[in-house]
């Protein structure tokens, strides 16, 4: 998995395949969270 600026909660799974960029990651579900202009 690739992940870039993400935060990703306790007992979640995350594909080896996957690409998370700013994105919250908590159990099955994947959260847009933008952070640019901060």
């Amino acid at each position: 998995a690739r992940l870039e600026r993400c935060a990703v909660f306790e007992e979640t799974q995350v594909a080896p395949g996957e690409a998370l960029t700013e994105v919250l990651a908590w159990g099955p579900h994947r959260v847009p969270a933008p952070l640019a202009g901060r």
